[in-house]
């Protein structure tokens, strides 16, 4: 979190405190992280709006899962600014660290070469995570930090 292109905020309802249709109006993508082997939706409203996807989608394509490789994330990654993650657990954090990181540092990576293709191209230039709860209760560990 200490990375100069990527913002915490922690305390905050998605669906309360800011609604998704407010992160769509200030990000160009939101991702959901929020622990789980499958979707599952979390009831808000604009949840379901165009822009808005699941990080264990994130994770998939970025990983070469058959299921993901196609996909809506190379052309969301170029023509992104600004994204939001929800959610601060160790997915959370590896979803930001992806989108963030230089080309050298994901080169050396196990990343899939269609992400690395895709992220080589990236128009993000700051990631938001968000957190409902603060920092005292974020579920990742050091290593995913570093």
């Amino acid at each position: 979190l200490e990375h100069p292109r990527c913002r915490f905020y922690g305390n905050v309802e998605v669906g309360s405190d800011v609604s998704v249709e407010e992160l769509i109006l200030a990000y160009d993508a939101v991702v959901l992280a929020y622990g789980a082997e499958s979707d599952r939706p979390l009831g808000i409203p604009g949840e379901d709006l165009k822009g808005v996807h699941s990080a264990r989608e994130l994770v998939n394509w970025y990983n070469g899962h058959p299921d993901h490789v196609e996909g809506p994330f190379p052309k969301l990654i170029q023509s992104a600014k600004e994204c939001v993650i929800i959610g601060h657990g160790n997915v959370a954090i590896d979803c930001a660290r992806v989108l963030v990181s230089k080309e050298q540092a994901l080169a050396s990576s196990d990343i899939c070469e269609h992400a690395l293709s895709a992220l080589r191209s990236s128009g993000i230039r700051h990631v938001s995570l968000v957190g409902r709860r603060g920092p005292a209760q974020m579920a990742f560990t050091i290593k995913e930090l570093r």
